[in-house]
């Protein structure tokens, strides 16, 4: 990329689930935001939009940002995960 210089970035390890979680864990109201912004979200969508209109632009499009947002986590960690 012209007029960035990235030589001063240091080299990116691997983490395992185990350091993950770890470093993870010293952050607990961030993960407590995380598992309760899913359902909170999709219940205040479902407020505001009138009855029966859930199905609609861009009702319908924040519905599946949610579903997106709750299966993306588990899809990944299969894909990660070693088949056996």
């Amino acid at each position: 990329m012209v007029g960035y210089d990235l030589s001063h970035r240091n080299h990116i390890t691997a983490v395992s689930i185990q350091d993950f979680l770890l470093r993870a864990g010293a952050y607990p109201v961030a993960i407590l935001a995380v598992f309760v912004a899913v359902p909170v979200g999709a219940w205040l969508v479902g407020r505001l939009h009138g009855p029966g209109r859930g199905g609609t632009t861009p009702w319908k499009q924040l519905y599946a940002s949610f579903i997106y947002l709750t299966v993306r986590p588990g899809a990944v960690r299969n894909c990660a995960s070693p088949l056996r």
